[in-house]
């Protein structure tokens, strides 16, 4: 992902206190995104917080590694490809990442600033658009 030294700061300050806030963020993330997109709901279990867990996993996994974009690039087209397993579709990036920005505003409240939001709308939607590239080639040029 290409991003500026400052915002790769960002997400990474952003995660250590997506940390201190997790049960907080698990919550409203998925009644966000169950209000957004009622339909996404049976894609999921009844483990909510492990689901949680895993998520929280695979952004710190791959804000870990920013700094090296083939290998960010190629974690994120590989998180895709398992995302086909669980019924994911083109059409579903929105509503996560509407859900995932909301949540944030949400927890965070003032404390998240407009850099912090418009660097994660950036950041989710380039890892939206490698997701979908990867997944879903014919799909390519979806808005996030």
């Amino acid at each position: 992902m290409k991003l500026s030294e400052r915002e790769k700061s960002i997400l990474r300050e952003s995660l250590l206190r997506f940390e201190e806030e997790r049960e907080a963020m698990a919550s409203l993330f998925y009644a966000n995104m169950f209000k957004i997109s009622p339909n996404l709901r049976p894609m999921f279990g009844s483990d909510i917080m492990g689901q949680t867990q895993k998520t929280m996993l695979e952004l710190s996994a791959i804000v870990a590694i920013l700094d090296d974009t083939d290998a960010c690039a190629r974690m994120i087209e590989e998180l895709a490809l398992r995302h086909i397993g669980y019924g994911v579709l083109p059409e579903h990036y929105p509503s996560v990442g509407e859900a995932l920005l909301l949540t944030i505003q949400q927890v965070f409240g003032p404390r998240f600033s407009q850099e912090h939001y418009a660097t994660w709308r950036a950041a989710y939607a380039e890892m939206s658009r490698i997701m979908i590239d990867a997944a879903y080639p014919d799909e390519k040029g979806i808005a996030v």
